[in-house]
């Protein structure tokens, strides 16, 4: 059972795939990268990023603008997870809250081409 099974109780349902699209979280003026995508949530890059506070202040629902290759889209998450590699560098565990416009048809459609 993986560290997500034991966090959410259950199996990933969702297809998940790797991806290195550009995301702008919350009014952030720096980007950064998804390592891998699904329908219901992302996981991104953060470099050296000391503090997820910094992106979200406290809240719960934070946007992000995430750069599809046919177009931005923007959806609404919260970080669940956050963990140091052994590099030093920062990756972060998202959960996807709900989506702007077609978002979620886009990004399924991208996660359906994809083998």
């Amino acid at each position: 059972m993986g560290l997500l099974d034991l966090i959410m109780g259950r199996k990933r349902r969702e297809k998940r795939v790797s991806a290195h699209f550009r995301v702008t979280i919350g009014q952030s003026e720096e980007h950064y990268w998804t390592e891998d995508v699904a329908i219901g949530g992302i996981r991104i890059h953060l470099g050296k990023q000391l503090s997820l506070s910094d992106f979200h202040g406290g809240n719960r629902d934070i946007p992000l603008e995430i750069e599809l290759d046919t177009g931005p889209i923007i959806v609404y998450g919260e970080p669940i997870w956050t963990m140091r590699m052994e590099d030093g560098q920062l990756s972060s565990g998202w959960l996807f809250s709900r989506f702007d416009d077609d978002g979620r048809e886009r990004l399924k459609a991208f996660i359906d081409s994809e083998k």
